[in-house]
């Protein structure tokens, strides 16, 4: 249960951070960096979930323009059982993706249709 639960707050990080990237041009117009809106895409899916079980998961962002042209999110966490139990591993590390369509692509940047 407590993985199914780490599992699913995973994804609606991942899909928080990948939703954001899509529009971070337009909600955050200081953001002018590739760099600054795959930290602000991080920053979005931890406002999500900032802790799983008192862990911070890590999130790693990408914000893809050019041929791709996609805001992508995977968010990593090694899960721990609470009882060890023969045969189940100490920590399983548990990762979910998602990726959306960029909806707004500023001056300077590129899409292919």
């Amino acid at each position: 249960g407590r993985a199914f639960s780490a599992w699913i707050a995973m994804g609606n990080m991942a899909r928080a951070g990948a939703q954001y990237g899509t529009i971070i041009p337009l909600v955050d117009p200081t953001a002018n960096s590739q760099s600054q809106f795959e930290a602000g895409m991080v920053q979005a899916a931890l406002a999500e979930q900032p802790t799983i079980f008192g862990s911070t998961p890590d999130v790693d962002a990408e914000w893809i323009a050019g041929d791709d042209c996609l805001a992508r999110v995977t968010v990593t966490y090694d899960f721990e059982p609470i009882l060890q139990i023969p045969p189940i591993p100490s920590s399983i590390t548990l990762e979910r993706k998602a990726q959306m369509r960029i909806q707004y692509v500023p001056p300077g940047y590129s899409c292919s249709s």
